[in-house]
């Protein structure tokens, strides 16, 4: 069992559980986006991008989320520029990413 230290959501203990629902609902969250790339890999690189900002990583920077999950750092340094473009607000930019 994996140690997630001392979270707490809603002042109830957060379990390994929780984290699993978690994940689950954010693969849900990041399909509502999946029209917003013209490519279903940078649709992938969004939910590792997403995973990563959820993750126990103490910097939450492109480059360690890249290498925790396995894949180059520009990939993901794609999808936080346009995130940092203002998330959602890009839905009618099509065929960006």
């Amino acid at each position: 069992m994996q140690d997630i230290g001392d979270a707490y959501m809603n002042r109830e203990p957060v379990t390994v559980n929780d984290i699993g629902d978690l994940r689950r609902r954010l693969g849900r969250f990041a399909l509502e986006f999946s029209d917003c790339f013209s490519r279903r890999p940078t649709h992938g690189h969004f939910q590792t991008y997403l995973e990563g900002q959820t993750s126990a990583l103490q910097r939450k920077r492109v480059e360690p989320m890249a290498l925790q999950a396995g894949v180059p750092p520009r990939t993901l340094r794609r999808v936080d520029k346009l995130w940092e473009r203002g998330g959602p607000s890009w839905r009618g930019d099509r065929g960006a990413a």
